[in-house]
């Protein structure tokens, strides 16, 4: 909060990492912020840039399925990469665990495949009796045009889980990889069908996003997810929180 709103004060333009903030008010503070200063703030949400996720989005992909009526929507993997602080494990400093470091992206992509709906919170539980979720999982209901429809969601920091929005309807199934290498499908019947023909890989999906923030800088079209852009899916996962209960595992029974 402190870097991202004290170079705004000072004239400058932010592309901010995911998550924009470890709650709604900070992402509040940030966009007013920007909006004092006149300085532009960004989400770098570089799961928009995934080519299943950006042509589900281009081509109403979702309109495939029908009347859509449950979406499951997964990501994590293990995280073994070397660490300098200890900040990932401790909430007073990163805000959370799995579901706001992975969730962040995985929120993000849900609300902009589906069009950022209405939401209510069934349930949430994760692992983080010791600190930090490294295991989350919540359940919420989608207040769509054409009814409800529910939705699961899954972060994990130990394993790798399907990394991917699955969306099911009443014409079929939808599977958008949460990837830069892989293509979204269509499932009907006893047929698989590619809808998105376009991989690359994720160098590409940074590099476009960097060389758009010089775009926004310069006030030309750009396709950056403004600010308060993060207002949904942060709020989300601060209405998860607030009902969190330990999560049960099969050696729990």
């Amino acid at each position: 909060l402190d870097v991202v709103t004290g170079a705004l004060r000072r004239g400058a333009h932010v592309l901010c990492e995911k998550p924009l903030g470890r709650s709604l008010a900070e992402v509040d503070t940030m966009v007013g912020v920007s909006a004092e200063c006149a300085r532009g703030l960004f989400a770098a949400m570089v799961c928009r840039r995934y080519p299943a996720v950006r042509e589900a989005v281009k081509y109403r992909l979702s309109d495939m399925v029908g009347d859509l009526q449950e979406i499951d929507a997964a990501y994590g993997f293990p995280l073994d990469w070397p660490v300098q602080s200890l900040a990932y494990y401790d909430r007073t400093q990163s805000g959370g665990g799995a579901l706001l470091d992975f969730g962040a992206h995985l929120i993000d992509a849900l609300f902009y495949v589906v069009g950022d709906p209405p939401f209510e919170v069934v349930s949430y539980a994760d692992d983080a009796e010791a600190g930090v979720d490294a295991e989350a999982e919540g359940h919420v209901t989608l207040l769509l045009a054409h009814g409800r429809a529910e939705c699961t969601i899954r972060a994990s920091r130990l394993r790798r889980l399907s990394n991917a929005l699955i969306l099911r309807g009443a014409n079929g199934t939808l599977e958008i990889p949460l990837s830069p290498a892989h293509s979204a499908t269509f499932h009907a019947g006893n047929g698989i069908w590619p809808v998105s023909g376009h991989v690359g890989g994720p160098r590409q999906c940074f590099s476009d996003q960097l060389e758009d923030f010089g775009r926004a800088i310069r006030e030309e079209p750009h396709e950056l997810p403004a600010a308060a852009s993060q207002r949904a899916s942060i709020g989300l996962i601060e209405e998860l929180y607030a009902l969190r209960q330990p999560l049960t595992f099969p050696w729990d029974a």
